[in-house]
């Protein structure tokens, strides 16, 4: 069974669930792994949590007028594994237009145009939300459950190379075939990658710094152990 290490580590359980699909149609294979599902091979939501958050911007003319203002700021969305909900909304008199985008990998933006800030005066743009986050736990059945060898393009690109990460390493790929060598099913292989991170790296408050200085200090942030994974 997979054990959680920490809130931050548990996201992770979403990309294994992203790496590993049923050796069928890529589409169908999806579908069957959205938390929730009734299907034996989709992860299940446990207990959830609520939680608060406030997110925005403000923006003050300190020295002289500002003209022509638009900022983008990343607010949480629907995933998985959580709920998004919004409570309340606060904007000054200053913002003439409030929007919204999801932009490549998933990311939501609100957008925000300010004519004008006359100096002295702030402007303020902001969310009150409400985020329900859910615990995953591992499907009901795992024996089916493959490693694909041409998994979708989003997937591709969420598990390829990055600033951070480096999955084509030598070091890295040595000891993925090491921890897994006598596996019996692909599930287990990515198990086993995944307890070796949680009992051998431990979680620091450290800023991120990469998968493979991670290793080498064998501590890192709860981003760097998902890093690692």
């Amino acid at each position: 069974m997979l054990r959680t290490l920490s809130s931050g580590f548990r996201s992770s359980f979403v990309l294994l669930l992203m790496l590993i699909t049923l050796a069928v149609d890529s589409r169908d294979a999806a579908a069957q792994l959205v938390p929730g599902d009734d299907s034996p091979y989709a992860a299940q939501r446990g207990a959830p949590s609520v939680v608060r958050w406030q997110v925005g911007a403000i923006v003050r003319a300190n020295q002289g007028p500002v003209r022509g203002l638009g900022i983008t700021i990343p607010v949480p969305t629907d995933w998985p594994d959580q709920t998004v909900k919004v409570d309340e909304e606060s904007f000054s008199p200053h913002v003439a237009d409030v929007g919204y985008r999801t932009i490549d990998g998933g990311v939501r933006q609100m957008i925000v145009s300010i004519p004008a800030i006359e100096p002295g005066d702030q402007a303020q743009a902001s969310l009150i939300l409400e985020i329900t986050t859910y615990a995953l736990t591992p499907p009901e059945s795992t024996d089916e459950l493959t490693i694909p060898r041409n998994p979708p393009r989003d997937v591709r690109r969420a598990v390829g190379s990055s600033p951070f990460i480096n999955p084509r390493h030598r070091d890295f790929r040595k000891l993925a075939e090491e921890l897994t060598a006598d596996a019996e099913n692909d599930w287990q292989k990515v198990e086993r990658l995944y307890d070796w991170v949680r009992d051998n790296i431990e979680q620091s408050n450290e800023p991120m710094r990469g998968a493979e200085k991670t290793i080498d200090a064998k501590s890192g942030s709860t981003e760097d152990l998902v890093n690692v994974f």
